[in-house]
């Protein structure tokens, strides 16, 4: 059995040398370019997420390293600021609302249209039924009237043929009367 001491030794000395201050540098400006991609941002696989790492790595490395070699020749282009740039997130929101206001706007208004145009329609409706029901209450006013009307006319008519039967009873008592009075005027007379 080995000391524990050998063990932290041997993977000490596994661990390769530390990165220089230009490696640094351009690691931390890969890593930062890669994460604040507005299309693609951290919506990537990792194997995708650290290709695009050690592409840009490559791309913009003017120095020689014994980190993450590559065959072909660096570019000569000066490394890219490393401050985070204002408003990637803000800039993200935008987009996508624009994205969604673009596709929404003319759906939304013909939405509205539809509706404020059965909103008409339906006040249209609701102003016939009123006008409906102010004639139908009219009709029936005018109805009851001309019923009230005949009532009147009815009770007139009766009020009058009980005038007429009440006239013609007093006539006919009359003629009676009158008969009786010649009657007993002739038998005056014969008894005379």
């Amino acid at each position: 059995m080995s000391p524990p001491q050998d063990e932290s030794t041997t993977k000490k000395s596994q661990r390769g040398i530390n990165f220089s201050v230009e490696e640094d540098i351009l690691l931390v400006s890969a890593f930062l370019n890669v994460n604040q991609d507005v299309v693609k941002s951290n919506n990537q696989k990792r194997h995708t997420y650290w290709t695009r790492i050690w592409e840009y790595y490559h791309k913009w490395k003017t120095f020689t390293s014994e980190h993450m070699t590559e065959d072909d020749d660096a570019l000569q282009v000066p490394i890219v600021n490393l401050e985070r740039t204002p408003g990637v997130k803000a800039e993200k929101e935008r987009l996508k609302k624009q994205k969604c206001k673009e596709g929404m706007t003319s759906h939304i208004e013909d939405v509205l249209n539809v509706m404020m145009e059965e909103k008409r329609k339906m006040n249209e409706m609701k102003m016939a039924c009123i006008e409906k029901g102010r004639l139908a209450n009219h009709e029936q006013e005018m109805a009851r009237i001309l019923l009230e009307d005949k009532k009147l006319e009815t009770e007139k008519m009766k009020i009058e043929l009980a005038m007429k039967n009440l006239i013609e009873a007093n006539v006919m008592e009359k003629m009676r009367l009158d008969k009786l009075k010649e009657g007993s005027e002739m038998e005056k007379i014969r008894m005379k």
